[in-house]
């Protein structure tokens, strides 16, 4: 399959961490890497500003990524990025 580059600008727009203190993690990030929180949902969910990249603090009950570290990424035109990734391999 012939490698062929995106057409739109791709870019990070969070990256989701599944914790199990979603206190102590939002203490954490701003404290020691002072990033200050857009919003918390009590134990549940935290989105923190990193700047061009939301921080996401999820808690169990909100992790929908199995405990892993999962990234999302931003694009103009949500339905065009998709085909041409199915078209990529």
């Amino acid at each position: 399959m012939e490698n062929q580059t995106m057409t739109q600008q791709v870019s990070v727009g969070n990256v989701l961490y599944p914790v199990d203190d979603v206190d102590s993690a939002v203490k954490f990030y701003e404290s020691v890497l002072s990033l200050p929180t857009k919003f918390q949902d009590g134990s549940r969910f935290a989105a923190l500003d990193g700047g061009k990249v939301t921080v996401a603090i999820a808690g169990r009950e909100e992790d929908v990524t199995d405990g892993r570290v999962a990234a999302s990424f931003k694009v103009s035109d949500v339905a065009s990025a998709l085909a041409w990734m199915h078209r990529s391999g």
